[in-house]
Formats: structure tokens, C-alpha cells, sequence
């Protein structure tokens, strides 16, 4: 009896290891998480416990993993595209896939290197889709508006739902700020 609960034990770990979220390796990763200072965890896919991120030590993140900062937090994201991610304190990235990420709140500047039309990279918020095909941009949501910042380029932006008015804010010397 003992050998059998032994080896279940063993098989069931192997299971467990091998279970979606729980394992992200060179090939299977699309970003690379840099703690830049502060608190700043992560969560794999389909896992219940976030993990912190350590000063120092890169994080291999997959699809559908999640980047947290707090208060007193900001981490740099890089993409295996060459797309830098720029997290500001108390924001969320959920990372769809290797060409969308979610935002789910707070700010993040997204410098997103140039790509072809049929592979634009996409920031989803709670309400809308910001697509671009090279360009740097500052996302900034609360629960209410989602603001959307560049210095040069273009991105596209749709409404998830309802319709909404896009304006531009004011011009801010080479910045434009566009609410949504």
C-alpha cells in the first residue's frame, strides 16, 4: 500500500507540474518581467496565489499570466517583438498574447516597435481596443475613462460596448492627449 501511495504521489506531482500556468519556460514565454522598484508580483495563468517579484531577477511570463505593481511599484516589461512595457504604481497587465495585452487599471506606456498591418499589437481596457502598428502611447484608466497619450504616430481605437465620443484633450507641445 505504501509504494502505491508513494507512486501516486510522484504521478500525481508530475501532473501537477505539468498542469496549464504552472510551468513557463524559454520557448513558451512571450515577455520578460524587470522589477524596477517597489512591490510588484505576478500571476500565471489559471493559478490562485500571486508571486513577488524579486530586485534583480527576470520573471519569463506566458500567456495569460498577469503583471500587479502597488503603491510604491513600477516593473518594465519587454517583449520577445522588442515592445517595451513601462508600468506605473498600482496598475494590472494581463498578457493575452504575444501581440495584446489587457489593461485591466492604472498606467502603462507601451513603446511598441514598427509591425506589419496583419500583425498590429493591440491594449484592450475595460472600455475599448487601442491597435497600433509601431508607436509609443501612455494608456491611463480609471473606473470611469481610459486616456490615451502619444508623441508621435497613430493608434486606432474602438469602443468595446457603447459608442463614445473621441476628442483630443489639448496639445501639450509634441504630446497629444485624446480621452475616451
Amino acid at each position: 500500500m505504501m509504494k502505491f501511495l508513494q507512486s501516486f504521489g510522484i504521478g500525481l506531482g508530475l501532473v501537477l507540474f505539468n498542469l496549464p500556468g504552472l510551468a513557463c519556460d524559454q520557448n513558451s514565454s512571450i515577455v520578460i518581467l524587470e522589477k524596477t522598484e517597489g512591490k510588484v508580483k505576478y500571476q500565471r495563468d489559471q493559478a490562485i496565489k500571486t508571486k513577488t517579484a524579486r530586485a534583480g531577477k527576470k520573471v519569463l511570463l506566458c500567456e495569460r499570466d498577469k503583471v500587479i505593481t502597488f503603491a510604491d511599484g513600477k516593473a518594465k516589461v519587454f517583449s520577445k517583438k522588442q515592445d517595451v512595457f513601462l508600468m506605473d504604481a498600482n496598475s494590472a497587465l494581463t498578457l493575452n498574447s504575444l501581440d495584446e495585452v489587457q489593461a485591466d487599471n492604472g498606467n502603462a506606456l507601451f513603446i511598441v516597435e514598427k509591425r506589419q498591418q496583419s500583425h498590429s499589437f493591440k491594449v484592450k481596457t475595460k472600455f475599448s481596443t487601442i491597435g497600433v502598428k509601431g508607436t509609443e502611447f501612455l494608456v491611463a484608466q480609471t473606473d470611469k475613462v481610459n486616456q490615451v497619450s502619444m508623441t508621435e504616430g497613430i493608434v486606432d481605437v474602438s469602443s468595446l460596448g457603447q459608442s463614445f465620443e473621441l476628442y483630443e484633450k489639448k496639445q501639450l507641445g509634441a504630446c497629444r492627449t485624446y480621452h475616451v
